[in-house]
């Protein structure tokens, strides 16, 4: 499993889209805008493509996870948390880097990251009649570092 997070600092630029959450996810992960106008994973599967639009500047929770906590958990899960179908999130287009503190990814520096079919970030472009999206997210920096850099894409494999 990988675990990116934004490597980079508030210094450089930061180049963003906002919608409100429609799911649950992780910072870091790549993220895209679903029929309902919402911030939902990406996804490059030809069955459910949702073409990245950045990568997700925050943790979005849900607080149905909290329903049989105490009230102070709860109160403080909607305080301090960005929650689903109740706040906006932000994605970031550029200018940052993601490093992934699993340390399993294993890129080839220098080359490019791709969309994943089933969302996240993968080198190998599809290249099967299987109508798979073909989007590039960035390149990679080191085995396990990314440079952002999200470029729109209407094409298929």
């Amino acid at each position: 499993m990988t675990d990116f997070k934004i490597a980079t600092g508030a210094e450089q630029p930061i180049n963003t889209s906002a919608a409100l959450a429609g799911a649950k996810f992780e910072q870091g992960i790549p993220v895209g805008i679903n029929s309902a106008g919402k911030m939902v994973p990406a996804d490059a599967d030809s069955a459910s493509t949702i073409m990245a639009v950045g990568v997700a500047f925050g943790p979005v929770d849900d607080l149905a996870d909290y329903s049989g906590m105490p009230d102070a958990v709860q109160s403080a899960v909607e305080a301090n948390r960005v929650l689903v179908d109740r706040d906006r999130i932000a994605a970031v287009k550029y200018g940052i880097e993601l490093e992934n503190n699993d340390a399993d990814s294993g890129f080839s520096p220098g080359e490019v990251v791709y969309l994943a079919p089933g969302g996240g970030f993968t080198q190998t472009r599809p290249t099967d009649a299987s109508g798979d999206l073909v989007q590039i997210l960035g390149t990679a920096l080191t085995a396990e570092r990314i440079a952002v850099h999200v470029v729109p894409s209407d094409v298929v494999a």
